[in-house]
């Protein structure tokens, strides 16, 4: 098991959103974590990031408790968070945001070979490199976020809305590529999306949030779409 999250409670002040969350992720697994807004679902997210600190549970990435590790050695364990929103340095260029996203490697070598695997992926960012990233369309800008993400090839990628801002075919190529993250890159993804009917056909299993609880978990995550009362229930 590469995550697994325990009877997680936690909140924002008093404010709380998640109430004794059990959830895990497998080795090489596309996990969708899917429900209405307001489910708890990007707070899940920041709780593994380490931008959230639970205040009860715990939370073990390949073994190791890390509910209470800042944000920075999270990901020096190998955890990357791509936030909603296409969030990119606007005022860099593409490489400078891929750079900013492998400012944890020391070695060049490896700071190389993991920029051409990310030009291999997004071959559009390759042909962008020295373009200003706000000058990117919407999809650009997300294949920018996530390749950043990816730079310092993490163990698991966490994605939030990547489908935010994108027309559909947009988003129809942008899961491929996602697809292609976990087959060619080895990552793990766990990936919170409000277009279920895309997300629930590329990931291997799901977990369906109600109310900062799961309600429903899905070996096949492709058979949550043809549930008419769980789709009704929790997913429109």
């Amino acid at each position: 098991m590469l995550l697994e999250l325990k009877e997680i409670e936690a909140g924002y002040g008093k404010k709380s959103v998640l109430f004794g969350l059990s959830m895990n992720v497998k080795e090489g697994q596309m996990m969708a974590l899917v429900g209405p807004n307001g489910a708890g679902k990007t707070t899940t997210l920041r709780v593994i990031a380490g931008q959230i600190h639970p205040n009860r549970g715990s939370v073990l990435f390949r073994g190791k408790d890390i509910s209470q590790m800042m944000p920075h050695l999270v990901a020096q364990n190998g955890v990357s968070l791509v936030p909603q929103g296409s969030r990119v340095f606007t005022s860099l260029t593409v490489y400078e945001n891929l750079e900013m996203g492998g400012f944890q490697i020391k070695d060049s070598n490896e700071f190389r070979e993991s920029l051409e695997g990310i030009y291999r992926l997004f071959p559009v960012l390759e042909e962008r490199k020295s373009q200003w990233a706000g000058t990117l369309s919407g999809g650009e800008q997300q294949m920018l976020a996530i390749g950043r993400g990816l730079m310092s090839r993490p163990k698991l990628l966490l994605l939030d809305e990547p489908s935010t801002g994108l027309a559909p075919k947009v988003l129809h190529e942008l899961m491929k590529t996602i697809v292609a993250v976990k087959e060619k890159m080895n990552t793990s993804i766990l990936i919170v999306e409000q277009n279920v009917n895309e997300v629930l056909k590329v990931a291997d299993e799901a977990y369906v949030m109600k109310l900062g609880r799961i309600v429903c978990y899905e070996q096949c995550a492709e058979t949550l779409l043809y549930d008419d009362k769980l789709r009704k229930a929790y997913l429109s």
